[in-house]
């Protein structure tokens, strides 16, 4: 990756301005030397967590039994310093497929690339399982935007190879290119079963769909009235990243239950009936969440009784219900939990996935000391968890330093615990809430990382932390 050489045309000032000019000419100087060294210190701190490539989506989609042919149009920013010959993408679909990760996740995306161009035609590209590099023919350069048009088809399987089609349900959380992390070259980890890899960075989306069939449309975005629907338009600003599901009407039956400004929609198998303990559960606690931490920001939350959905952007998959029809309040909690820290503040996944988990894990633990009125009870599953296996010894390890059960007893178990005594010492759970809701304002929709967490939490509690950080966290020296 060659860097930009800049040219700089330096002339010398015309005589005859005198002893005015030189003051000025000084002062400008000072006042850019005093900028630099001691006002930029927070700017820098941000741009060094400010993704140097972001990309806005305009697509439009076709599903045709089971198939979802996508013509996507990424607009794509170059926000770096550097000059771009090629533009990265994790491309999560391919990854799946290739490296045969349905056998833990049940289902498959087959993909299918067929074009990649530009205005000016076609682009070299080279697909490796998720890793999806395409080469530009001019250079793009820092400040610089470029539109580039992938067509490719996704082709869904279930544990068993067979085809879903017209009968099935479908959903779609990584089926599209997310623009990749730029960083002195196009960084993109290899999926992962047990954590997300992806570095994530907000996107715009205009997503336009006709389907074989009317079906009910769950997205990310604000989809309005509960209705079948075989065309539409779909249009969603700054979020983390796009889902979208096509149910068949017959298999499911829905209930929309206002909370504050926010409607959430639950979803429930048809052959059964609404859990209304978990839809008590789930309504309870996202109003607790707002009360405590601060509004959430979308119209809309989707809530589906299935595990083919995790947590992600306004749509949460609440898990199977068991054989008595019930999903765990516990696991509801956390989900949404998680819309708070992980959708509405970004972290580097390798390093600093704990700043959105753990935090979730643990704001879910203290709403559930409310309804248990036993916070021993609220945090048992941490507990447990730690009793599993070793944990690592700071939560910001880098991830491919750990394993699968160390990354789990370490984000799920061993920090929400840490946090659990920190803050009994600062005031109990009102404590922690008071600077969790402080800590989302200030850093809301924007990327934050371990010293951001370790420097707000010396300034809110007003003195030196770090003997207490220090133990679990692996800090920059200052």
């Amino acid at each position: 990756m060659n860097s930009m050489t800049m040219l700089h045309d330096e002339q010398k000032p015309e005589r005859g301005y005198g002893p005015a000019f030189l003051l000025i000419l000084v002062m400008l100087v000072g006042a850019g030397l005093v900028y630099y060294f001691v006002l930029r210190e927070d700017d820098v701190t941000k741009a060094d967590l400010t993704p140097d490539a972001t990309a806005n989506y305009d697509v439009e989609i076709n599903l045709y039994n089971g198939d979802l042919d996508v013509s996507a149009e990424i607009e794509v920013l170059n926000d770096s310093i550097d000059s771009w010959e090629e533009i990265g993408f994790d491309f999560v679909s391919s990854g799946l497929h290739d490296q045969g990760i349905s056998i833990f996740l049940g289902s498959s995306l087959e993909t299918r690339l067929n074009s990649v161009t530009d205005s000016e035609g076609d682009l070299f590209y080279k697909l490796s399982n998720n890793r999806f590099l395409i080469q530009l023919k001019e250079p793009l350069e820092p400040g610089e935007k470029k539109k580039i048009s992938v067509v490719y088809t996704l082709r869904i399987q279930d544990y068993d190879g067979r085809h879903l089609g017209f009968e099935d349900d479908l959903f779609f959380s990584d089926w599209y290119p997310k623009i990749a992390q730029y960083d002195n070259g196009w960084v993109i980890p290899e999926l992962k079963v047990y954590e997300e890899t992806g570095y994530p960075t907000y996107s715009d989306f205009s997503i336009r769909y006709k389907l074989d069939d009317p079906r009910l449309v769950i997205s990310s975005a604000v989809d309005g009235e509960i209705k079948e629907s075989s065309s539409g338009t779909l249009e969603a600003k700054q979020i983390k990243d796009f889902s979208i599901s096509f149910l068949k009407p017959v298999n499911w039956t829905s209930t929309p239950i206002d909370v504050n400004d926010t409607e959430m929609r639950f979803f429930w198998p048809a052959d059964g009936k609404l859990d209304q303990t978990a839809a008590y559960g789930a309504t309870n606690a996202f109003d607790f969440y707002e009360e405590n931490i601060g509004d959430h920001p979308s119209q809309e939350m989707d809530l589906l009784a299935t595990s083919e959905v995790g947590s992600r952007t306004n749509v949460l998959g609440m898990g199977e219900a068991d054989l008595n029809g019930e999903i765990p309040v516990e696991s509801i909690a956390a989900f949404l939990a998680y819309q708070w820290f992980g959708q509405n503040l970004l972290t580097n996944p390798s390093t600093d996935a704990w700043v959105s988990v753990s935090l979730s894990d643990y704001i879910a633990s203290a709403y559930m000391t409310e309804n248990y009125e036993d916070e021993d009870q609220a945090f048992q599953s941490a507990s447990e968890y730690v009793k599993r296996v070793e944990p690592a010894k700071y939560a910001n390890t880098p991830s491919d330093e750990w394993d699968e059960w160390s990354y789990g007893v370490t984000l799920y178990g061993k920090t929400p615990l840490l946090l659990r005594e920190f803050f009994n010492d600062k005031g109990g759970e009102e404590a922690a809430f008071r600077f969790l809701s402080a800590f989302l304002k200030k850093y809301q929709f924007q990327h934050v990382n371990s010293q951001t967490f370790a420097s707000f939490l010396d300034d809110y509690f007003e003195g030196d932390q770090s003997e207490w950080l220090e133990t679990w966290l692996k800090l920059d020296e200052k």
